[in-house]
C-alpha cells in the first residue's frame, strides 16, 4: 500500500513538473514565432525580400529544434507512465481475478468436502446438505461463464475468420481490375529511330 501511494506520489510530481516544462517550452515557442513574425516584418520592407525572409525562417527553424528536442522527450516520458499505468491497471485486475478464482475454488473445495463429512456424521446430515446446495449455484455459475467465454471466444474466431474472407475476396477483386487494365492498354508506338527500314 505505502508503494503504490509512493508511486503515485512520484507520478503527481512527475507530471506536475512535466506541466510547468511544458509551460516553459510554450512560453520560449511563443518568444521564437514573435522573433519570426518580427523579422518577417522587417523584410517586407527591404529591397531582397526572398534572401531575408529564407534567413529567417532558418533562424526560426534552428531556434525551434531543441524546443521540439524537449517537447518530444516529454511526450515519450509521457506515454512510457501511461504505458507503465495501463501495465499496472492489467496487473491488479489479474492479480483480482486470481484472488477471485483461488477463493472459488477454496468455497468449491470446501463445499466438496462438506458431503463427505456430512457421510461420516449422520447426526448432522442436514446442515452439510444445504452448504452443498448453496455451493452449487457457483459451480453452475463458473460453469455458465466458460460456456459464455467459450461463445464470446468462438464469435470473435469466426469474425476475424469473415474479415479474413472479406480481405481475400477485396484482394482478389482489385487484382482482377488492375489484369482487366492492363489487358486494355495500348501499347506504346515505337520510337521512330527504332524503326528499322
Amino acid at each position: 500500500m505505502k508503494t503504490s501511494l509512493l508511486m503515485l506520489a512520484a507520478l503527481v510530481s512527475l507530471q506536475v513538473q512535466a506541466a510547468t516544462e511544458r509551460e516553459q517550452l510554450r512560453a520560449q515557442r511563443q518568444q521564437i514565432e514573435a522573433e519570426f513574425s518580427a523579422a518577417m516584418r522587417e523584410c517586407s520592407t527591404k529591397f531582397q525580400i526572398t534572401d531575408c525572409e529564407l534567413a529567417a525562417k532558418a533562424q526560426r527553424r534552428t531556434a525551434l529544434q531543441p524546443v521540439l528536442k524537449q517537447e518530444q522527450a516529454l511526450d515519450l516520458l509521457e506515454r512510457q507512465q501511461r504505458a507503465q499505468a495501463q501495465r499496472e491497471r492489467v496487473a491488479a485486475k489479474q492479480q483480482a481475478k486470481a484472488q477471485e478464482a483461488r477463493e472459488m475454488a477454496a468455497k468449491a473445495a470446501k463445499a466438496a468436502s462438506a458431503p463427505a463429512m456430512a457421510s461420516s456424521r449422520p447426526a448432522q446430515a442436514e446442515p452439510p446438505k444445504r452448504a452443498a446446495s448453496a455451493a452449487a449455484p457457483s459451480r453452475n455459475d463458473v460453469a455458465a461463464e466458460r460456456a459464455l467465454a467459450a461463445s464470446q471466444a468462438e464469435q470473435a474466431r469466426r469474425a476475424t475468420q469473415r474479415r479474413i474472407k472479406a480481405a481475400q475476396a477485396h484482394e482478389k477483386e482489385v487484382l482482377a481490375r488492375e489484369a482487366a487494365k492492363a489487358k486494355h492498354a495500348a501499347p506504346l508506338p515505337l520510337p521512330s529511330s527504332a524503326v528499322q527500314r
